[in-house]
């Protein structure tokens, strides 16, 4: 049986972070913008989509899971895949058209079927990890109504509205620019 003070508990936070909704922007907007974070210690997700007809990046993702790639130089080996979630919005423009297109199977939009993922983990405006992701393809896409329980209902706590897009990968690179930095 879980413990539903915690389970409420888990579901009030993941509601407040998901309400913050902030506008997408090209990868040259988003160098001069400084990161602000509403989760613990700080910390961001900023993905940058690398499509055929142009790159997007998206600051309002809250959850970034890797589910499955940790062993992708061991053999059996691992096809990365993982999950990006956030609140549905006007900032991820050419993500839905290319979760559109590739989940309907259109043929005419073969060049974005495939495309490359940089997940940036920042805690203020200091990189903290680069998971760099190749040939990419969205694997599912749902949309979610999230509450918390009775509080939603209530009117004590609000509803939000969420994506949650996963990807499989041909591959990925991990990065930690904090221990680069530290050998300098």
């Amino acid at each position: 049986m879980r413990n539903p003070i915690l389970l409420s508990a888990f579901s009030t936070c993941l509601i407040s972070i998901l309400l913050f909704i902030p506008q997408g922007m090209t990868s040259s907007q988003a160098e001069n913008i400084p990161i602000s974070s509403d989760t613990v210690g700080g910390l961001s997700i900023i993905a940058e989509f690398k499509f055929s007809q142009g790159n997007e990046v998206v600051k309002s993702f809250k959850i970034f899971n890797q589910k499955e790639g940790y062993k992708i130089s061991q053999p059996p080996r691992e096809t990365p895949v993982f999950q990006l979630i956030g609140g549905v919005g006007n900032d991820k423009p050419m993500l839905y058209y290319v979760t559109d297109s590739t989940l309907s199977q259109m043929s005419a939009v073969k060049d974005y079927t495939q495309f490359d993922v940089v997940v940036y983990l920042y805690r203020g405006n200091e990189l903290l990890r680069e998971l760099d992701y190749t040939d990419c393809m969205v694997s599912d896409y749902k949309i979610t109504t999230l509450h918390d329980g009775d509080e939603t209902f209530s009117g004590k706590t609000q509803f939000v509205i969420a994506d949650t897009f996963e990807f499989k990968c041909g591959g990925y690179v991990l990065k930690s620019p904090v221990y680069d930095n530290s050998k300098r």
